[in-house]
């Protein structure tokens, strides 16, 4: 069974701050991105109606727009995964 000297302690720390910034920054482009798909949906298909909108019409285009925009945003999700499994699975090890 393996365990961890004091020694290596403070570089274990900083590599997981270092993940831990990482990811932080991932998930706001990542939400950056699919709003940016989204909105841009949605104001598509409220250009495509001319005139004043109803609550109603409003609601139904918010559902059409995020149906719409939702197989990219899962496109992006999954190639990320994809980078990510192959990154931390298959990456150089330190041993």
């Amino acid at each position: 069974m393996a365990t961890l000297s004091t020694a290596s302690s403070p570089t274990i720390t900083a590599y997981l701050n270092f993940v831990l910034l990482l990811s932080i920054a991932l998930v706001a482009v990542g939400s950056l991105i699919s709003c940016l798909f989204y909105f841009a949906t949605e104001k598509a298909m409220v250009k495509e109606r001319h005139g004043e909108l109803s609550f109603e019409e409003r609601k139904e285009i918010m559902v059409k727009a995020l149906a719409k925009s939702a197989a990219p945003m899962l496109v992006l999700t999954l190639v990320v995964v994809y980078l990510s499994i192959n990154f931390f699975g298959f990456g150089v090890s330190q041993t």
